[in-house]
């Protein structure tokens, strides 16, 4: 049987883990569907998305029937545009739920991060209330609207931990989850994707680790 000091360890964690989604609540997903699709990137998402679902076509995404020759990123973003897009019908939340819930991710890796590695929730926590009071993130190009860029961060935010575990315990794994997230940011939004290698590059050769 959990003990008491058990229990009430796991209803604080609970009760913390509750207290943020509340917070999230509003800035991440309340009234996602109020504002009209933004000209530019966020509409053309929106058209390539749309006619991916009409044609079937998982490949190539494509704008006015063609190939889209403007927007050359790959379609993994697209794809779960169109996911949500079978759910829950061809509308702005559907469009716009992957960045929302990428920012939910991006969260609780923070979160996560933070407590497991640093030993310590309450910089966690701080850190994502400054995240989540930031313009650039809970804003147009960021989780309220249909653009790549949160998905995108997600992952290489998630490739640059996986990288600092590795040099630091040197388990295979690490190493493996990095590779793969890479390509899923790469997938995301193109060469964006890779413009964190550069500085875990300088910190590679600058660590102690750095024979690994």
């Amino acid at each position: 049987m959990m003990d008491i000091k058990s229990f009430i360890f796991t209803y604080r964690i609970l009760l913390s883990w509750a207290a943020i989604l509340c917070i999230l609540a509003i800035p991440l997903f309340g009234y996602l569907d109020s504002m009209p699709i933004r000209i530019y990137d966020e509409a053309r998402l929106a058209i390539n998305a749309f006619e991916m679902y009409k044609s079937g076509n998982y490949i190539v995404t494509t704008f006015d029937g063609m190939p889209d020759l403007w927007n050359t990123k790959p379609p993994f973003f697209i794809w779960f545009q169109v996911a949500f897009i079978k759910l829950i019908g061809y509308n702005e939340l559907a469009l716009r739920l992957p960045s929302a819930i990428s920012g939910l991710l991006v969260i609780v890796a923070l979160i996560q991060f933070s407590k497991n590695y640093l030993n310590s929730f309450f910089l966690g926590f701080l850190s994502f209330i400054v995240l989540i009071s930031s313009a650039g993130f809970v804003s147009i190009h960021g989780t309220r609207t249909g653009d790549y860029d949160v998905m995108v961060t997600l992952f290489m935010f998630l490739y640059s931990i996986c990288y600092l575990l590795y040099l630091e315990k040197g388990s295979i794994k690490y190493i493996v989850s990095f590779g793969i997230l890479v390509g899923l940011a790469v997938l995301t939004k193109s060469i964006v994707g890779l413009m964190f290698l550069p500085a875990l590059f300088l910190y590679t050769i600058t660590s102690k680790n750095f024979s690994r």
